[in-house]
């Protein structure tokens, strides 16, 4: 039992005996409800709302606890009892150790991480603070009378604009505890690998063993069933009720951290912005405290080991990949052929009464294709719907005496190849056409409108015509497509047919087509960034068919607005993944525009993630490379980027100059929105210096040119920049109409922790 056990042992029947764990949870409760109810839907956003609910002798308390901890800083105990006291994992943990089941610290810290704490020391941090914060509490006679929770002034405001909270980003949305793909609708067989898979994952009580069987591998090529099976399982365990979240998460080519961020927004998780490692642990201690089954569906990269999560939840990882490293740890299950016997039940499933008499030409049928799963339901539905096709004509077309030197697996293959061209040759034009547009699309899954648009099947509204509807209809029910989503309307290839389809002459134009559309649709990403989020995948389809083809102004505005699109709604991994592809196609086509944009882009998304030295590299290659070009509006934006580093580095002189000249190329190219912004960063250095004047001298330049660009954000800064000299020069009164009038346009703008902040400054001013 490691130290830490006997700490928080103690800590919970002091929180037991105050009564303050359970008043707090239900109190936030009540609150988070009333939100709800006036339709602000997420608990995460809700939170910041809650105002200042503690009397004075619990602001005693809490400045007490947090004196050793973190002295400068402010704004965390206001959000500390919702953040940690109230989140579901204490209350699990302190409950835990009721029933004798003392919680690690790894359980707490990982609260702790939320507030992004400066310190390193997670877990030494948790303990020291939650214990002195309890001393100090249990001495606050009647607690739970002295606390209180109210919802702030402004929230009719709120409400109205809750759906632009931070220019485009809206919150992420509660979902529902099973995400998971539509059940195949032809699956048979497979009893014993659903049988083993429960065995390993799911105990009588339903809580899987503390052993590496809590993940489970399921191996096997292409086109054996690997997908179906994890997504029979996991409804089979929907029904039953065993998992308290089932979770379905494409990987693919992507990275770990891209695979990541997808799913944290998927379970509605506050990840905006955090680093890739920062982001795994959140993810992971999400997952791990419930009781939840996660899909890992082809996963083609050892890193998404990083990704499964232990603790109490359970993983299903889908792959090709035998040569996983971490694979063999887990006992991978081997998915073999069909057996003869579930050919058949394939077919009669699919076939009825058609299938009577025909057995053993089936069963035939199905040994040429090597009992491939995907490859016999293709078979059925083609002998099924289509009359020119008869058993023995298919057996024609697959019985042939197998070549010299052909092996069994080239001759499956040979003979799965023939039969997907013969269903596809069995197709109207339409109904291929439309194929091969769904080829062209993402190899996720992708819209039936984006795909019947590239098809070109659609009206003067940009709706898929009745005709593709009906095209899409019998794909499906020759197993072609397979259904993801009914209701939003989103369809998946299997790999075999993907693979098959872009082979036919009539594939070879849509990806010019594809590309085209999907660069148009992002041409209005402010717009329609909903949409444009569920379609990244398409970005990384057009992206990568660009890259491997040509260099063309499409795939350049694309990964540019693609980058601006994950970058302004917090999808940080997904954005380096665009402007680090952007960097390879312009070093292949030796672009140095496009490279020294790429430089920066990438420099930004670092700093922000904390790793200075990396973007000040970057940022100095984008420097030589704007110089080389005589590119001045970009060198300037690098040079206050660089200024913003040092400053950040305390290397103030440094920093100083840098500004100096990006004040000069502003000026001289008559750009006043970068010349603001260089305004107020100087200003910021002089009052560090205890130049007063002259900050305030600047601060009214930009406040000028501000109000002459009709930037309010900026002139809110401004301001606030203004009330901060002011406080230092000891005019008060003057700092509190500077400061009323930034939280005016804060709060004009719904700019929500601009306006706490500022709250809290004036409030410390009175």
């Amino acid at each position: 039992m490691e130290p830490a056990t006997f700490t928080f042992s103690a800590l919970a029947l002091l929180a037991k005996e105050s009564g303050l764990a359970g008043f707090l949870q239900d109190q936030s409760q009540k609150v988070i409800e009333r939100l709800i109810h006036k339709k602000i839907q997420d608990k995460a956003v809700a939170s910041k709302y809650l105002r200042k609910f503690f009397t004075p002798e619990i602001e005693t308390a809490f400045q007490n606890a947090f004196a050793e901890i973190a002295p400068s800083n402010k704004q965390i105990r206001r959000r500390f009892l919702l953040t940690f006291l109230t989140d579901p994992t204490t209350s699990a943990a302190i409950t835990n150790i009721q029933s004798g089941k003392p919680p690690t610290t790894r359980e707490l810290y990982g609260v702790l991480e939320k507030l992004r704490f400066p310190e390193k020391d997670i877990p030494a941090l948790a303990e020291q603070l939650v214990v002195r914060l309890y001393s100090e509490l249990s001495k606050v006679p009647n607690l739970a009378n002295q606390v209180t929770l109210t919802l702030p002034a402004k929230l009719a405001r709120i409400e109205q604009k809750i759906d632009d909270l931070k220019d485009i980003v809206a919150p992420a949305e509660k979902v529902s505890d099973f995400l998971v793909p539509e059940l195949p609708a032809n699956f048979v067989g497979r009893e014993s690998l659903l049988a083993a898979l429960s065995e390993r994952l799911v105990s009588r009580s339903g809580v899987a063993p503390l052993t590496n069987t809590q993940t489970v591998g399921i191996y096997g090529m292409a086109g054996i069933g690997k997908t179906y099976l994890a997504l029979r399982f996991a409804h089979e365990q929907n029904q039953l009720n065993h998992f308290d979240g089932i979770y379905y998460q494409f990987c693919g080519d992507n990275s770990v951290a891209v695979v990541a961020e997808e799913l944290a927004e998927k379970l509605g998780l506050e990840v905006s912005g955090l680093p890739p490692d920062k982001l795994l642990r959140v993810l992971n201690n999400e997952l791990s405290q419930r009781r939840t089954l996660l899909l890992l569906d082809d996963v083609r990269d050892p890193a998404i080991s990083e990704l499964l999560p232990g603790g109490r939840a359970s993983t299903i990882i889908t792959t090709r990949r035998k040569d996983l490293p971490f694979l063999a740890q887990y006992a991978p299950l081997n998915v073999a052929d069909f057996t003869k016997l579930e050919c058949l039940q394939l077919f009669r499933k699919m076939m009825g009464e058609k299938l009577d008499g025909h057995e053993e030409q089936a069963a035939r049928i199905s040994a040429a294709l090597g009992q491939l799963p995907i490859a016999v339901s293709v078979a059925a539905g083609l002998l099924r719907d289509d009359v020119r096709w008869t058993f023995d004509r298919l057996l024609d077309l697959l019985e042939h005496k197998q070549q010299a030197r052909v092996d069994v697996l080239e001759h499956r293959q040979r003979n799965v190849a023939r039969l997907f061209n013969t269903a596809f040759d069995r197709l109207s034009a339409e109904e291929e056409t439309l194929l091969c547009a769904m080829g062209a699309c993402a190899e996720e899954g992708f819209r039936f409108v984006l795909a019947a648009e590239v098809a070109g099947m659609t009206d003067s509204k940009g709706l898929p015509e009745e005709s593709a509807y009906t095209a899409l209809q019998i794909l499906i029910d020759r197993s072609l497509v397979r259904e993801l989503d009914r209701g939003e309307q989103r369809y998946f290839l299997h790999t075999l047919i993907r693979q098959s389809v872009r082979k036919r002459s009539q594939f070879a134009e849509l990806p010019d087509k594809h590309l085209k559309i999907v660069s148009t649709l992002f041409e209005n990403w402010e717009k329609n960034w909903r949409i444009c989020l569920n379609d990244l995948g398409e970005a990384r389809e057009a992206f990568q068919y660009a890259t491997a083809n040509k260099f063309s102004t499409e795939a350049i505005s694309l990964s540019y607005r693609a980058y601006l699109l994950c970058s302004r709604t917090g999808r940080l991994q997904e954005a380096l993944a665009f402007t680090k592809a952007f960097e390879e196609l312009a070093v292949r086509f030796e672009n140095k525009d496009s490279l020294q944009a790429s430089y920066g882009n990438q420099a930004l998304i670092l700093k922000d993630w904390g790793r200075l030295e990396e973007a000040m590299q970057l940022h100095k290659k984008q420097e030589e490379i704007c110089i080389e070009l005589g590119n001045k509006n970009n060198l300037q934006i690098s040079y206050g980027n660089q200024a913003i580093i040092l400053q950040a580095w305390g290397r103030l002189e440094e920093a100083m100059q840098l500004h100096k000249k990006e004040e000069e190329i502003c000026i001289e190219l008559g750009n006043k929105d970068s010349l603001q912004r260089s305004y107020g960063n100087q200003a910021i250095i002089l009052q560090a210096w205890g130049r007063l004047e002259e900050a305030m001298q600047l601060h009214k330049k930009k406040e000028e040119v501000c109000i002459e660009l009709g930037r309010k954000s900026s002139l809110g800064y401004c301001y606030w920049g203004m009330a901060s000299v002011h406080v230092e020069k000891g005019e008060k009164n003057n700092a509190i109409k500077c400061g009323k009038q930034a939280l005016a346009l804060f709060a004009e703008l719904n700019m929500p922790q601009q306006t706490e902040a500022l709250e809290e400054f004036l409030n410390g001013l009175d």
